[in-house]
């Protein structure tokens, strides 16, 4: 992955890439499917962010337009 994710914008823990499969309407066939999310238990955003981008850099970038 060409970006490096930055810190979470609350609580300042790295961030995770998650894989996911979704089944987006109308077609409902699985696509593979990606999101940044925090995994620290106390942030308030943990695992919150359900934005989810057809490619890791799409991803990351999404989540890098965040304010620090």
């Amino acid at each position: 992955m060409a970006n490096t994710l930055k810190p979470c914008p609350f609580c300042g823990q790295p961030p995770r890439m998650k894989n996911d499969t979704r089944y987006p309407r109308p077609a409902c066939e699985a696509i593979e499917a990606f999101e940044v999310v925090c995994d620290n238990f106390y942030c308030p955003i943990y695992h919150a962010d359900n934005n989810y981008y057809l490619s890791k850099e799409e991803a990351a970038k999404a989540w890098n337009k965040r304010a620090d």
